[in-house]
């Protein structure tokens, strides 16, 4: 792909990520307590770079519903990315919090091992993967990570 198109692409992605924003703003406008608005919210302001604000998201989803697990491992997601090669901790206290809602929850525990594994806690990442395996065999994202 040459540069120009590249840019190209990234302008149009960033176009569509902000008329995105705009719709979750209006529908927050109609239900301002709505987690799973919030928490999709946070999903295109991650993947726009702008970790802090897609924390600030997640944080008010769970403000309405700290039992939500996909605010708790997008939260951990966000903080993993924000924090890169600081204090990994908290990323990870959100990843056990969602496990301990749903201890076969795939993605958490995917994640977990993930950021473990970077941090050179290659045992207890490992133990991450098999449990994720073990409840999702046939997951080709897991087995590709399982083979570092």
């Amino acid at each position: 792909m040459s540069d120009s198109n590249m840019i190209t692409t990234y302008s149009w992605a960033a176009g569509v990520m902000e008329q995105a924003i705009e719709y979750y703003d209006k529908a927050l406008d109609i239900d301002p307590k709505n987690a799973d608005v919030l928490i999709n919210k946070g999903e295109v302001l991650y993947q726009s770079k702008k970790y802090n604000e897609a924390i600030e998201c997640y944080d008010k989803a769970l403000a309405i519903d700290p039992n939500h697990v996909n605010a708790l491992i997008n939260k951990g997601v966000a903080l993993d990315r924000w924090i890169k090669a600081g204090n990994y901790n908290e990323a990870i206290t959100y990843y056990n919090i969602a496990l301990a809602i749903d201890p076969k929850n795939v993605r958490s525990l995917t994640f977990k091992g993930l950021i473990l594994y970077r941090f050179g806690r290659y045992t207890e990442a490992i133990e991450c993967y098999d449990k994720a395996l073990a409840i999702d065999p046939n997951d080709v994202a897991i087995l590709g990570y399982s083979l570092y």
